[in-house]
């Protein structure tokens, strides 16, 4: 798996980075979001629970798979900003907590 950023913005109204990528995955099946989100803190020298990817695609046979990451440089702004549905996304690491099931 490569990545390749092809833009990276930063958004100084909303306290975050905003970072359209690419990955290269010849061979190999659609990368996970939690394996992006750990190449991308890699790359980028950053903490994995700063990242947040609200989309990524793969393209319709071929190796290549685009997306786009949320960089939060404040953790309290990716509570107040993004929707509840959108933070499932981010697996058990989300931000918020799971709700306890009722007995």
């Amino acid at each position: 798996m490569r990545i390749e950023i092809m833009k990276d913005r930063n958004n100084p109204l909303l306290d975050r980075r905003e970072i359209e990528f690419r990955i290269m995955h010849n061979g190999e099946g659609t990368p996970s979001r939690a394996d992006v989100c750990k190449e991308l803190a890699k790359r980028l020298n950053i903490e994995e629970d700063k990242i947040f990817i609200p989309h990524i695609k793969t393209e319709t046979g071929r190796g290549v798979t685009r997306g786009f990451a949320l960089i939060f440089m404040n953790g309290i702004k990716l509570s107040q900003i993004e929707p509840r549905y959108r933070k499932k996304l981010r697996g058990s690491k989300g931000g918020e907590e799971k709700p306890e099931k009722k007995s």
